[in-house]
């Protein structure tokens, strides 16, 4: 199985938080899936990841858009586990910037 952690989806929620500031309230959780071209991060964001404008796209695995195993090639259940264990790891990434900074 390859390596899905938080960090890849903290460093793309990093990006989105330089590029697109304001970018988690746009994100429904309920229907996110990173494995889907439009209820991906990026798809909710510009309507699909293919989509999506290149500086968005940049470094998509280690960013946690896109699936390590569907680029190597490999088919079904790999690339089933990393998108479902991807789609987890943006969740609290996003639920963390729409929770307001106390002061």
């Amino acid at each position: 199985m390859f390596h899905v952690s938080a960090a890849r989806a903290a460093a793309g929620a990093t990006l989105l938080d330089q590029l697109m500031p304001g970018w988690a309230g746009h994100i429904d959780t309920g229907e996110l899936d990173i494995q889907y071209d439009q209820s991906c991060v990026l798809g909710q964001l510009v309507g699909s990841y293919n989509g999506a404008p290149a500086d968005l796209k940049k470094a998509p695995i280690s960013n946690g858009f896109f699936s390590e195993a569907q680029a190597k090639g490999i088919d079904g259940t790999p690339v089933d586990d990393e998108y479902a264990e991807l789609t987890a790891a943006w969740k609290p990434e996003i639920e963390k910037r729409r929770t307001p900074v106390a002061a």
